[in-house]
């Protein structure tokens, strides 16, 4: 049997393998149409989920071994690292050394074991080729609108020079950060926190919101047609299970339909929902537990709606939109949902 190899070693064997890349990142954005009309291919998009690492024991700006882990589109893994800028070319052009390949269980394992995480950089992607030059045109996660410029060889500089010009971008927006640099100096350790923490949470906003807003109906409704506690708390639990199972399927189908989603993936996000339905659902029958009826039902319109504001912090927060109208948006419809189901549950007593 083979002995494990380290992080460390697989560096230094990737190494002398490793290919170099001559790089011009640029703050800009840039349409597809006038990609098009420089005549550059589009190759496609992707997303990108990046996990960045540094030795344990290690400062973040001092460390000498930086680790990342790609996820791309969906499954992919990828092991990347990245060597110090080059000092040539007009303060613009990047020469770095890269490794890729995919990584191994006992890689990760030693990854978690003797390296911590320092932060996560999102970003979508969209490819074009032109000349030999890969333009990437970058969407950043709380960075903005980024585009690289990528060639194999020193003399790629000219070609790159050319398309820039010819896009009617500005030179003097070239940067020699990484993603990981810019996203560094713009948060701070609280920061980081909270956009791991919402992350996290994110996961479970479907089942949250589905939940909260299936719930409120029902006990709206059936407490307007029955005012009966034992069909409320019945219906509380089959939302909890049935109606969660439900959801989680729909889930599950609708990503295995998406192209470039795994099995694996929709699984995941198949038990994020049902997680976060029935975890959450299961909430609105404390207050029936230990409150009276009436008391009850009115607190759990409270807790429902305490709970969609939850979800619009996280989803304004993550996507740098307005709070109030993402509040606004999203307890609207809560009230909505209320409202309705109080007067169909009175139209169905008077029928019955």
């Amino acid at each position: 049997m083979a002995p494990k190899q380290s992080i460390r070693d697989l560096i230094s064997e990737e190494q002398k393998f490793a290919d170099s890349e001559f790089q011009i990142k640029l703050k800009a954005s840039v349409s597809e149409d006038k990609l098009r009309e420089i005549k550059a291919i589009r190759l496609g998009s992707v997303l990108h989920s990046d996990v960045y690492y540094i030795k344990k024991g290690d400062d973040i700006k001092s460390s000498s071994e930086l680790i990342r882990i790609r996820k791309e589109g969906n499954d992919e893994m990828i092991f990347t690292f990245k060597g110090k800028v080059s000092k040539f070319g007009e303060n613009k052009l990047i020469k770095r050394i890269v490794l890729d390949r995919k990584l191994k269980g006992e890689h990760l394992l030693d990854i978690k074991k003797n390296y911590k995480e320092v932060i996560r950089v999102n970003k979508k992607r969209t490819m074009f080729l032109r000349d030999g030059v890969l333009i990437c045109v970058d969407e950043v996660e709380h960075l903005g609108d980024y585009i690289e410029f990528t060639g194999r060889n020193k003399r790629s500089q000219g070609e790159m020079d050319e398309i820039i010009l010819k896009l009617g971008l500005d030179i003097k927006t070239a940067t020699k950060r990484s993603y990981f640099e810019l996203s560094l100096n713009q948060s701070n350790v609280f920061d980081r926190f909270l956009h791991r923490a919402a992350e996290k949470a994110g996961k479970y906003s479907y089942g949250i919101c589905s939940g909260v807003l299936t719930t409120l109906g029902i006990i709206v409704g059936l407490n307007s047609a029955t005012a009966s506690e034992l069909a409320v708390l019945s219906g509380i639990a089959v939302i909890a299970f049935c109606d969660s199972l439900s959801d989680a399927m729909g889930m599950y189908a609708s990503k295995r339909t998406e192209r470039g989603n795994s099995s694996k993936s929709a699984l995941t996000a198949a038990l994020n929902t049902f997680i976060g339905k029935v975890v959450f659902t299961l909430t609105f029958m404390v207050p029936f537990i230990l409150l009276g009826f009436d008391s009850a039902v009115i607190a759990s319109i409270v807790w429902g709606l305490l709970l969609l504001t939850f979800v619009s912090f996280e989803i304004s927060f993550m996507q740098h939109e307005n709070l109030f109208k993402t509040v606004f948006k999203n307890l609207g419809t809560g009230v909505v949902i209320i409202v309705s189901s109080h007067y169909i549950g009175h139209l169905i007593e008077i029928i019955i």
